[in-house]
C-alpha cells in the first residue's frame, strides 16, 4: 500500500502521464489539455476554482494597497503644494534682487 502522501498524488501523476503522452489536435508537440475521466475533470475544476479564489484575493490586496497609497498622497498634497509655493516665492525674491545675467 502506498503512503498517504503518494496515494493522494497518484491520480495527479497518472493524469499528467496520460496528458503528456496524448497528441493534441493543434500541434504534435503540445500536450493534450482534456480530462481523462470524471475524477480528473473534477480535480481540474477544483484547481481552476482555487486559482480563481487566489486571483480574487490578490485583487483585493492590490486594491487595498492602492487605496492606502492614494490616501497618503492626498494627505501629503497640501504639504507639497505649500513647499512649491514657498520655492516659487523664493525664486521671485531672487529674481527681484539680482538683475545680473549670472544670477
Amino acid at each position: 500500500m502506498l503512503p498517504l502522501s503518494l496515494a493522494r498524488r497518484a491520480p495527479i501523476a497518472r493524469q499528467l502521464a496520460i496528458t503528456q503522452t496524448a497528441v493534441s489536435n493543434h500541434s504534435a508537440n503540445a500536450p493534450a489539455r482534456n480530462a481523462v475521466n470524471l475524477s480528473a475533470l473534477k480535480m481540474r475544476i477544483r484547481a481552476t476554482k482555487n486559482v480563481a479564489k487566489i486571483t480574487n484575493v490578490m485583487k483585493l490586496v492590490a486594491s487595498s494597497k492602492l487605496r492606502s497609497v492614494e490616501e497618503a498622497l492626498y494627505r501629503g498634497r497640501a504639504f507639497g503644494q505649500s513647499i512649491l509655493n514657498a520655492l516659487a516665492e523664493e525664486e521671485k525674491k531672487k529674481r527681484r534682487t539680482c538683475r545680473n545675467w549670472w544670477c
